[in-house]
C-alpha cells in the first residue's frame, strides 16, 4: 500500500510512504518504509576529475526530501528509508568502467555522509543509468545498489538490467561483475528489516552493519591518503571478517555466514583492516550485544561468547572493542507458569489489603511437576490446592539459559575476564545505545569509553 507524501521541494522529485500488505502486524506495528526518487535528464563526464559533485548534489536534495517528509506527523521518524536517482538517459561508455566509477562515488557517498543517512534511517540507496547511444540504442541499464537488506551496511552490488521491448518492465537481472542470473528479492529482507527498526527502537544500529561501517571508513581514509600524494597501492581486501561461533565442544570456531543466523544474543569477528598506515593489514576482535534478541541481555550463552571472545583476543595479542547496548543480565520469569498461578486474597472484597499465599490448583500443580515448582499441600475452600514455596522453572522454554542466579554467575566470568584483558591487550568500549548493570560494568572495567550522543 503506497501513499504519495506532498509538497515536495523538487519538480523531478516524488516521495511516497508504503506499508506491506501481507505482513503481520508485530510489537512496533506493521513495518513502513519512505520512499524517496528523484528523475534527472543530466549527467556529467565521468571521465573528467569533479564529475561527483553532480550525483552528490543530486542524492542529498532526494535525501532533503526523505528529511523534510518526516516532519510529516502522517510519516514521523520511525518508517526505514529508501533513495532512488534515475539518469534517464544513456551512457556511451564500457560497462565495466561505468560499474567501477559508479561504485568508487557510491562508497564515498555513503562514507562521507553516513551520520546523515543513518540519521533518514536510508537501508538502500539506487542509481540506474541506461548504457548505450543513440545511434545504437540501449544496450542494458545500469542499476547500481548500496543496501542493508542482506544484514551488511549499504553493501554495494552491481546488476545490469534488460527490459522486455514491449512494456518496458525490467524483466532480467545480471550480476554486473559475474554474469550470473540475479534478483532484486533477498529471502532475509523482512527479517533482517525487523531487527534494523528493532536496534533503532532501542536508539542503536543493528551489531553487524558496523562491519559494512568500518569498510566504507577504510575506502575513505584510502581515498584521502591518495588525494595527498600517496604512492602505497591499495589493497584489494580493505576488509576482511570471519565470525567467531560457539562449536559443539564449546570452543570458538571460524565461520562464514549470512547475518542474522545467530542463537545467542552476543556476537564476535575477528575483522582485519587494511589501511594506508599498515597495509598488510592489523586484526582486531569485535565483540558485541545483539540487541535484537531478548533486549540484548547477559544470559549464560551470551556469558560463554563473551569470554571466549575475549580470550580469543588475549592469547592472541589483539585489541579487544566491545559495541555496547544491552539491558543488562537477564532476569526473567517462568512464562508458561504465571497464567496458572492464583492468589488467596487476605480479604477477597478488597484486593488492597494483600494475599495470605500463592497457589496452583492441583491439577496444574501436577501438571507441571517438582521440577518446576515446590508447593505445600493446603485444604482451600474444601479443595486441595498447593501453596508455592519456590519456583525453579527446570526444562521450560522460557528459563533455557537461566534466568537469574546462572546469569548472575556469568555476569562475574566476563567481569574478571575483562579486567584481565585490560592488562594485557588493548580494550575499548563503544556504547551505541543503553547499557545497563553487567554491562554498564564491562564498560567501566574496560577503561576506554566512547559514548554515543543522540
Amino acid at each position: 500500500e503506497v501513499e504519495r507524501v506532498v509538497p515536495v521541494l523538487g519538480r523531478s522529485s516524488h516521495v511516497f510512504v508504503g506499508t506491506k500488505r501481507a505482513e503481520a502486524k508485530g510489537k512496533l506495528g506493521k513495518t513502513r518504509t519512505v520512499f524517496a526518487q528523484t528523475i534527472t535528464h543530466t549527467f556529467v563526464d565521468i571521465t573528467k576529475a569533479e564529475w561527483m559533485a553532480w550525483p552528490e548534489t543530486l542524492l542529498l536534495s532526494t535525501v532533503e526530501e526523505l528529511e523534510r517528509a518526516r516532519l510529516n506527523p502522517h510519516v514521523g521518524t520511525k518508517p526505514n528509508s529508501h533513495v532512488f536517482l534515475l539518469f534517464n538517459l544513456l551512457v556511451d561508455l564500457e560497462s565495466a568502467y561505468v560499474v567501477d566509477k559508479l561504485e568508487v562515488f557510491m562508497n564515498m557517498f555513503v562514507g562521507k555522509h553516513g551520520n546523515r543517512l543513518q540519521r533518514s534511517k536510508v537501508d538502500e540507496i539506487t542509481m540506474k543509468i541506461g548504457i548505450g547511444s543513440e545511434s545504437k540504442g540501449r544496450k542494458h541499464s545500469l542499476r547500481l545498489t548500496a543496501s542493508s537488506k542482506g544484514g551488511m551496511y549499504l553493501k554495494t552490488s552491481a546488476l545490469f538490467e534488460l527490459a522486455d521491448p514491449l512494456t518496458g518492465a525490467p524483466v532480467k537481472w545480471t550480476d554486473a561483475k559475474s554474469g550470473e542470473a540475479a534478483s532484486l528479492e533477498d529471502p532475509n529482507e523482512g527479517r533482517m528489516e525487523m531487527k534494523r527498526q528493532l536496534a533503532r527502537a532501542a536508539d542503536s544500529t543493528y551489531a553487524p552493519e558496523f562491519l559494512g561501517m568500518m569498510k566504507v571508513e577504510l575506502i575513505k581514509m584510502w581515498s584521502a591518503y591518495k588525494e595527498a600524494g600517496g604512492k602505497r597501492p591499495v589493497p584489494v581486501d580493505l576488509f576482511k571478517d570471519v565470525e567467531l561461533v560457539l562449536g559443539p565442544d564449546g570452543e570458538l570456531v571460524e565461520v562464514q555466514r549470512a547475518p542474522g543466523q545467530n542463537n545467542v544474543g552476543m556476537l564476535a569477528w575477528r575483522c582485519t583492516m587494511a589501511t594506508p598506515e599498515y597495509p598488510e593489514g592489523r586484526d582486531v576482535v569485535l565483540i558485541a550485544n545483539d540487541v535484537t534478541f531478548q533486549a540484548g541481555s547477559f544470559g549464560v550463552a551470551e556469558d560463554i561468547v563473551f569470554q571466549k571472545a575475549s580470550e580469543y583476543a588475549r592469547e592472541r595479542g589483539l585489541p579487544r572493542v566491545h559495541i555496547s547496548c544491552n539491558s543488562g543480565a537477564r532476569v526473567g520469569l517462568a512464562e508458561e507458569l504465571k497464567a496458572y498461578i492464583k492468589a488467596k486474597w487476605t480479604d477477597i472484597d478488597e484486593p488492597s489489603r494483600g494475599f495470605d499465599f500463592l497457589y496452583l490448583e492441583e491439577e496444574d500443580y501436577k501438571r507441571f511437576g517438582t521440577g518446576v515448582v515446590v508447593g505445600k499441600k493446603v485444604t482451600l475452600a474444601g479443595r486441595t490446592v498447593y501453596e508455592i514455596e519456590s519456583i525453579i522453572g527446570e526444562g521450560l522454554k522460557s528459563t533455557a539459559g537461566g534466568i537469574g542466579v546462572e546469569n548472575l554467575q556469568g555476569s562475574g566470568l566476563i567481569a574478571g575476564e575483562t579486567s584481565r584483558a585490560y592488562s594485557e591487550v588493548f580494550t575499548l568500549s563503544y556504547v551505541t545505545g543503553r547499557s545497563v548493570g553487567i554491562g554498564a560494568y564491562l564498560n567501566r572495567l574496560g577503561q576506554r569509553v566512547i559514548q554515543m550522543v543522540n
